[in-house]
């Protein structure tokens, strides 16, 4: 069963040396895991291990959380069935092989600031205590020292410069850079924005009310979400790349008026903790935090793999790598790009279930009988001359297994479009959806996995989701 674990029981196993406890974990936030030492006598690797070190340092002293694991030893793979490399076997070495003084070296002439108490240390095996494995704790770090610079660069051909810095920050279980545009408004603006726009907001409103305009029978959102897909597809830098997208907008006119407060409000808390079914299934988080940007929307984004954004008048957005998020598993004989049957139903479940508690919560007036359009979209879905390709059955059925009667996508970029009037249900809603993807690969309804038949309508459920993680 695959497991999270928090930053003290990590810390358990390593003093207990009982490291066969780590098999099954995940990497996410807090634990990153390399099979085999840093090669300090190349740049490209001195650069790795700061990149790695500042990245756990600037998501702790930026967001006041807890750092977090480098592990050297554990071996990791990719499961379709979960959205993140999972521990599968840990090696054990020489305590001699890691020379731990070169590494705190590195970190102080490659990082400014340098993360405080940095704990690089070697941990005993209790099954041979001659061997074991290394550890890089990233303890909690201050506000005040953020933010933690690469202050060097490798480029392609190998060269070192330092006239270059580079910003890395801990997200999901990946060290992302961060575009230097985003960096410069997070130096500039600080938290301004949770203390400025709010009442700027909510005083605009209400001379808005005061103002008496001509009632709108169709949302902005229904409007401009196709605009703003584009534009969030270039946010999260998978423009020209295989892609996955999915938008919300209600159909009637709506606002969510406290969506630019402050990080304990509870819609904002939400879209930074979006639901989830499973440890490191294919949710909707892109790295637990999010930002105003130009007083318009708030996005939380990994730069090429994952983005989910919302707009004032119910805009929902998310958008994934095509590759290592809907085609995430691993490669066949046929090979191209193979779709993920639970990415697809699982991330679709959780982004209408999301949207129905976001419009029926939070929107004023809540939208719980006007209706809502969806649409999913696939763009770029082809790699090396091939298109995408899709059979039938969930992760555990013989078609996904043995690549059985795969169908090609009939063209790389589609769109699917559906609405639902009334009290609208997510479940059906990520059904219709899903199975407007099937169809056009040429696949039958009975071909989709994952769904329930209730008085005569399908609907993705739950319960489908998570037996597809059960042994």
């Amino acid at each position: 069963m695959v497991r999270r674990l928090t930053t003290p029981q990590i810390q358990a196993i390593l003093d207990k040396g009982t490291f066969e406890e780590l098999i099954g974990v995940v990497e996410d936030e807090h634990l990153e895991c390399k099979s085999a030492p840093y090669q300090l006598a190349h740049d490209h690797q001195k650069q790795e291990l700061a990149k790695d070190v500042s990245a756990l340092a600037n998501k702790s002293g930026r967001l006041g959380a807890d750092g977090g694991y480098i592990l050297i030893g554990p071996q990791t793979e990719k499961s379709p069935e979960h959205h993140g490399d999972i521990i599968e076997s840990v090696s054990v070495f020489p305590e001699a092989l890691v020379p731990i003084p070169q590494y705190h070296l590195v970190l102080e002439s490659w990082l400014l600031a340098v993360p405080e108490g940095i704990v690089i240390r070697w941990y005993p095996s209790a099954a041979d205590p001659q061997k074991g494995i290394i550890a890089i704790a990233v303890p909690k770090q201050r506000p005040e020292l953020w933010p933690f610079l690469v202050t060097r660069t490798v480029d392609a051909a190998g060269k070192t410069t330092g006239t270059l810095v580079g910003y890395f920050e801990r997200r999901r279980d990946v060290a992302t850079p961060l575009p230097i545009g985003e960096l410069q408004r997070l130096l500039r603006d600080g938290r301004r924005f949770d203390i400025v726009v709010p009442p700027l907001l909510e005083t605009i409103q209400a001379l808005q009310a005061g103002s008496n305009p001509a009632p709108q029978t169709t949302s902005t959102a229904l409007e401009n979400y196709r605009q703003r897909r584009g534009e969030a597809v270039a946010a999260a830098g998978l423009n020209g790349k295989p892609a996955f997208a999915l938008t919300a907008a209600p159909l009637r006119p709506t606002t969510l008026p406290t969506l630019f407060r402050g990080a304990s409000d509870p819609l904002v808390r939400l879209l930074e903790n979006p639901p989830e079914l499973r440890v490191h299934g294919f949710d909707l988080n892109a790295g637990g935090s999010s930002e105003i940007v130009r007083g318009q929307l708030r996005r939380a984004v990994i730069l090429g793999r994952l983005l989910l954004e919302c707009w004032p008048d119910g805009t929902l957005i998310f958008v994934a790598d095509g590759i290592d998020f809907l085609c995430w598993g691993k490669t066949t004989a046929v090979g191209g790009l193979r779709i993920n049957p639970l990415a697809l139903a699982e991330s679709t479940y959780l982004f209408t279930t999301l949207a129905k508690t976001i419009y029926a919560q939070h929107a004023q007036p809540p939208v719980s009988g006007d209706g809502v359009e969806c649409s999913l979209t696939l763009y770029n879905m082809e790699r090396d001359g091939k298109r995408a390709i899709l059979t039938g059955g969930g992760l555990k059925s013989s078609g996904y297994r043995f690549t059985m009667h795969p169908k090609e996508a009939p063209e790389p970029t589609a769109e699917f479009i559906e609405r639902l009037e009334g009290d609208w249900n997510p479940g059906e809603m990520a059904y219709r959806l899903v199975a407007r993807v099937y169809t056009w690969f040429g696949l039958t309804e009975e071909d989709i996995p994952y769904f329930e038949e209730v008085a005569g309508r399908r609907a993705i459920t739950a319960a489908k989701i998570k037996a597809d993680d059960s042994p």
